[in-house]
């Protein structure tokens, strides 16, 4: 075998580099193509780890929305972060109806709130939620408000997702890919790129937004945790003064047709309905004092579902004895209602099953209301929180979207200067 001399060892390295060079020059067009728009994605925060944008919107000194569009949500591990930062003595916890609760809702204890709903849809996510607990894992709240839908203790809803097990998707390189494809599709790198270069900011209210839903739709996870529709339902429903639902398909005709949660037959299923009480308990014994809300209906859902055939003795359960079985290990616990069980009309929902913010106010003033003496919930400012309710920009938003209003009337303003000019 005959070496190689060091002059003949140098041409082949000098041959290897530009080989290494020309394949570097000949991949440069999809590497630029695909380092820009990964740049934006990094830029409006969509392609942030979950902990590390808590952290952002945590220690902010303003308003900051939350959330992603073309990587998964994962509200478990976002908001197990943000439960570590914010360490809150007041939880919500439950799927999205719970989301509409606020911080000021609970003046002057609004810095010891969070919501963390979205985080707990079942019963095994709530039993994850209570390990964590029990092994210090997670800091102990003195209240729990925990929304607890029908479908948990139905025997036909299977939801054993685990967020506890869930990776970030922000490290998966194939999630990374997804979502680059998805840009191409949907036409939107020329719209991130725009990212690069200028300010993180939700339309209408101007929040500082990480992610790009808050970005483009103006919707997102506020820092309390509660979820910020987009502004333009606001709008919509001061304009129309009317009830739409706005899932798709509408809750009613999930009801009607026995669709998703709503289908049949629906049965109790007592194991789940057994292990649910127990976690309860398990909440109680480490001192929380627990409060259950059965999230509220519009009117004709919550008709429906008193009055199906095949819904109505899962209903009735859930509505009855369920409740009593609540109230029988000393929970206290609000059944679910409509706008109408307060003098209201169906314009609070924001659809079939999701409150809005003000219906949410009224229901917390309830949740006061059945607080023991002893309870920290006796310290909030129910007159504050009165007041708020009576002021409210609309059913369904306690704020305006000052930005969104102006522009509007002067776009008005501007049609009726033409009408009036003529042709």
């Amino acid at each position: 075998m005959q070496l190689q001399s060091p002059t003949e060892q140098q041409q082949d390295q000098h041959a290897a580099w530009k080989l290494i060079r020309r394949l570097l020059w000949f991949l440069s067009p999809i590497v630029i193509l695909v380092l820009i728009p990964e740049l934006a994605l990094w830029k409006t925060g969509e392609t942030w780890p979950a902990n590390h944008a808590a952290y952002k919107q945590q220690t902010a000194t303003e308003e900051t929305l939350y959330s992603r569009e073309f990587l998964s949500q994962q509200f478990g591990v976002y908001k197990f972060a943000a439960i570590q930062l914010r360490k809150p003595k007041i939880i919500a916890l439950g799927s999205s109806r719970v989301m509409q609760f606020r911080d000021f809702m609970f003046s002057p204890l609004e810095d010891s709130f969070y919501n963390a709903g979205g985080m707990t849809q079942s019963v095994t996510e709530l039993n994850e939620y209570v390990d964590l607990l029990e092994n210090q894992q997670l800091p102990r709240p003195e209240i729990a408000i925990i929304g607890i839908d029908p479908w948990w203790i139905k025997s036909e809803y299977q939801r054993d997702k685990s967020w506890l097990a869930q990776q970030d998707e922000s490290y998966h390189f194939a999630a990374h890919i997804n979502a680059l494809r998805t840009l191409v599709r949907r036409n939107r790198i020329p719209e991130l790129t725009k990212a690069i270069t200028h300010s993180n900011r939700s339309p209408y209210f101007g929040y500082r937004a990480i992610g790009t839903a808050p970005i483009k739709f103006g919707s997102g996870f506020r820092k309390d945790g509660s979820w910020q529709y987009t502004p333009q339902i606001l709008l919509e429903i001061v304009e129309t003064h009317q009830f739409i639902d706005r899932e798709d398909p509408p809750i009613i005709e999930r009801i009607r047709f026995h669709h998703g949660n709503f289908s049949t037959p629906a049965t109790v299923d007592p194991e789940k309905t057994s292990r649910l009480l127990s976690l309860l308990e398990r909440l109680q014994t480490l001192g929380i004092e627990v409060m259950v809300l059965l999230p509220p209906y519009s009117s004709d859902c919550i008709d429906a579902l008193s009055t199906d055939a095949n819904l109505k003795s899962w209903w009735d359960f859930y509505q009855t004895h369920f409740v009593d079985s609540l109230r029988s290990h000393g929970i206290h616990v609000n059944p679910a209602a409509s706008p109408k069980d307060f003098g209201l009309d169906d314009t609070y929902m924001i659809d079939g099953y999701h409150p809005g913010e003000v219906f949410m106010g009224h229901i917390v003033l309830e949740l006061l209301r059945l607080a023991p003496s002893e309870s920290i919930l006796q310290k909030v400012d129910r007159q504050a929180l009165q007041t708020k309710i009576d002021s409210a920009f609309s059913p369904l938003g306690f704020a305006s979207p000052e930005k969104a209003l102006s522009e509007s009337r002067d776009a008005k303003s501007i049609a009726l200067m033409s009408d009036a000019a003529g042709p």
